[in-house]
């Protein structure tokens, strides 16, 4: 069955700045600004209302499946103003059962290392994104923070680093050694 006309209405906040160029969306923030390009949606953005501020995504003529895609693109564009106004906090716990897992960060090139997994002497190194921090909780070094303004590259960043530190052709039950997200939040102001 096809729909006429979905829509979904995003009320920015007072405090943001939103811009709409040929289906690129930037939003400008107390903490930065978010570029996001959507060329390949097949949807109508409006921005009315320069007193209230509201974002409008359409599509006409959609099925089930292209109608997904408004709320989708919808929370997307949510999650980059949440980014720009508070920010996002990933906590990544260093698990082992024998060999201690080390981590060091580099402030002056941006990259963070780790070693000594599963007793390995090959070292995992990771160069950061340019609105990536990274802080290094407790001394024992078991738990380290990222944190950023874009959901998407703290996520891909985390995915990487666990993907690299993760343990082939053993048995999972017996072998928990890794990089783990722990915890996401939602930084208060």
């Amino acid at each position: 069955m096809k729909n006429i006309l979905v829509e979904s209405t995003i009320i920015l906040p007072a405090n943001i700045m939103c811009s709409i160029r040929n289906k690129i969306i930037r939003i400008k923030g107390a903490k930065g600004s978010i570029t996001k390009s959507f060329f390949k949606t097949n949807l109508i953005f409006l921005l009315k209302n320069k007193v209230s501020k509201k974002l409008i995504i359409k599509r006409y003529c959609s099925n089930k499946k292209h109608a997904t895609i408004v709320r989708t693109v919808a929370s997307i564009i949510n999650n980059m103003i949440i980014g720009v106004t508070k920010g996002f906090e990933f906590r990544i716990r260093l698990v082992y059962q024998h060999f201690p897992i080390n981590v060091k960060f580099y402030q002056s090139i941006r990259a963070l290392e780790i070693y000594n997994y599963f007793g390995q002497k090959k070292v995992y190194f990771f160069y950061l994104p340019s609105d990536i921090s990274v802080h290094i909780l407790d001394p024992s070094k078991k738990e380290f923070r990222i944190q950023g303004n874009n959901l998407e590259k703290l996520g891909l960043f985390s995915g990487i680093i666990q993907n690299a530190c993760k343990i082939n052709n053993k048995d999972t039950r017996k072998f928990v050694d890794g990089v783990y997200v722990s915890k996401k939040f939602i930084l208060s102001n």
